[in-house]
């Protein structure tokens, strides 16, 4: 019995380390997170080190401040902002800012980067 358990426990040992898995994120990050003090990545509490994705929407709280980098350029939000970060089709992103004093949400027209 006990030579039956150490083969069965060698054998699944290597498929283990055979199996190719997908061990890493879905796809590249568009940014990080440099600075968060009262804010959010999407439902959950921030901080500066988390990597920002396709499609995931970053805000404040009231007095809170975050920074993101993307590519060479840093955006910071203020108190009660909100931004989303996409990647059109074409390989190329924008980001979609909500301002308090715009009531709506607008593009960031000078915040452009490569997706690819």
């Amino acid at each position: 019995m006990q030579v039956l358990r150490g083969v069965l426990a060698f054998s699944l040992s290597v498929f283990l380390c055979f199996l190719n898995l997908p061990l890493r994120a879905a796809g590249k990050p568009l940014g990080i997170l440099t600075l968060a003090y009262g804010a959010h990545l999407n439902a959950s509490d921030a901080f500066a080190g988390l990597s920002v994705f396709d499609g995931e929407r970053v805000s404040t709280d009231s007095e809170g401040k975050l920074g993101v980098r993307i590519g060479g350029s840093v955006v910071s939000l203020g108190e009660q902002s909100s931004a989303a970060l996409r990647c059109s089709a074409m390989g190329t992103g924008r980001m979609w800012i909500w301002s308090p004093g715009r009531c709506r949400w607008y593009p960031a027209k000078k915040i452009l980067w490569s997706c690819t």
